[in-house]
């Protein structure tokens, strides 16, 4: 099994998970997991005991930002409205997992001698699915 280089990497966002748009992203990453609970008692025998609370995901977006990009303006249209977005993050540009989320932030900022950058944070709002081939 050899690696995948993050170049080939793709986050694409969509109005309803169809005509899927690509981010102009220059970074990203996922995150899944549970909520650890410690359910640990007194007489325990000195050990903590925890439970697997609920699910949670994420994707985080580094992107150059571009006024006219369809994905953008799919984001910022969404962050507006208040309305669940669909995301796909696929490491190695075709394969990877889906869902829908929240826009929990968008942020946007660059100096006089650089090039406007933003940050999108997408908080998962139900299921994660496989993108299907």
């Amino acid at each position: 099994m050899s690696a995948n280089p993050a170049k080939n990497k793709k986050i694409n966002v969509s109005v309803a998970g169809a005509e899927w748009k690509k981010l102009p992203a220059t970074s990203g990453s996922f995150n899944h997991g549970p909520t650890v609970l410690d359910d640990t008692e007194l007489a325990n025998d000195g050990y903590r005991s925890r439970l697997l609370g609920l699910r949670d995901w994420s994707v985080s977006v580094a992107i150059n930002w571009k006024a006219t990009d369809d994905a953008i303006t799919i984001v910022k249209n969404h962050l507006y409205s208040g309305a669940d977005l669909h995301v796909q993050y696929l490491p190695d540009g075709t394969n990877g997992l889906e869902g829908e989320c929240v826009i929990e932030g968008y942020n946007l900022g660059g100096g006089v001698d650089e090039l406007e950058t933003g940050d999108i944070t997408l908080q998962g709002n139900g299921l994660l699915s496989e993108v299907p081939e």
